[in-house]
């Protein structure tokens, strides 16, 4: 009975080891944060004022928000966050079906120990 659980933990341990949640976190909150910008990006834009012309952003923002906002601008026009979400999406699905076939050994292996090859009726 412990087997199957035994292998579970360690697929869980090495996923939480690895990058791989630490980063799919950060770019779901980047991707999170890039969107909001991206809407208030179009909002200024729509009042016409060009936030990399600092003279015109100076009126209605401070000096760190234009900063992120202009970050946020070369980050949505190069894509790299959609594309970095996307790769861990993929990663994730790939964990999962990992596990699942994790636990799916462990369970037949499980019942052949306890039941033996033979199945028969």
């Amino acid at each position: 009975m412990e087997l199957w659980k035994d292998a579970i933990y360690e697929v869980l341990r090495t996923f939480k080891s690895s990058d791989l949640m630490a980063n799919y976190t950060l770019t779901l909150e980047a991707v999170k944060n890039d969107l909001k910008s991206k809407q208030l990006l179009d909002d200024y834009r729509r009042m016409g004022i060009d936030i990399r012309r600092r003279e015109q952003f100076n009126k209605f923002v401070s000096e760190e928000e234009y900063r992120i906002y202009n970050e946020a601008a070369e980050n949505l026009s190069q894509d790299n966050i959609l594309t970095k979400f996307l790769e861990y999406d993929n990663q994730m699905v790939d964990f999962i079906e990992h596990l699942d076939k994790a636990i799916r050994n462990c369970i037949k292996e499980e019942f052949t120990t306890v039941y033996g090859d033979n199945q028969e009726q």
